[in-house]
């Protein structure tokens, strides 16, 4: 029986971009009945694609069911996938076919990529909506003097989670018989020793 395994696609122009570039897709059935050879892949409006293929008996039909993921909307029991990965594309092309990119230093997105006079011209958006432009990258996205600079394609990914070690004391409650309440070391009145001290992981 074959398993549903995502695509690691965020949108349908990646994964039109990817079918472009040579990788080779399939529609695959939960019960095992043979795959379906997919022929083309391509926009059929803002959000939505069009995946066309030939049926087992050799007729050609197109459905716009698909999700970038492989998921189709009206049924669990077939996906698209992908048989064969995507030739390896230069960075802008990659871009200009829409595939997100970031700057991991500064965290960074890019808005977009433009042409003068021989070098390329970078927009870059902050997380709080501050833009500005850069004209010191080459055409694969590397910083020309900064190696930590270099744009990454893909989408920016969430913030690490910082975590300090924090020592709780833990006492017997004053108010509920057999319970018992924490408190950070040095933040409370209570006169008695602990009868536990721990050491706990919070966010910073």
């Amino acid at each position: 029986m074959n398993t549903f395994a995502a695509l690691a696609f965020t949108n349908i122009l990646q994964l039109i971009a990817a079918f472009k570039n040579g990788a080779v897709f399939e529609i695959a059935f939960k019960d095992g009945t043979p795959s379906l050879v997919i022929t083309d892949i391509a926009e059929e409006s803002a959000g939505k694609m069009r995946v066309t293929y030939v049926s087992s008996w050799g007729c050609t039909f197109t459905s716009t069911d698909f999700r970038e993921d492989g998921r189709y909307n009206g049924s669990p029991n077939c996906w698209l996938k992908m048989v064969k990965e995507a030739d390896p594309q230069p960075f802008l092309k990659q871009f200009v076919n829409g595939t997100p990119a970031y700057n991991p230093k500064t965290r960074e997105t890019v808005k977009s990529i433009d042409f003068v006079s021989g070098a390329i011209k970078v927009t870059l958006v902050s997380e709080d909506g501050i833009e500005r432009v850069s004209t010191r990258y080459d055409h694969e996205g590397r910083h020309r003097w900064v190696a930590e600079r270099s744009l990454v394609l893909g989408d920016l990914p969430p913030k690490p989670v910082v975590l300090e070690e924090v020592t709780m004391e833990v006492f017997k409650s004053l108010n509920f018989q057999g319970k018992y309440v924490a408190f950070v070391a040095g933040t409370h009145s209570r006169k008695e020793a602990p009868i536990a001290t721990v050491a706990v992981k919070v966010p910073a």
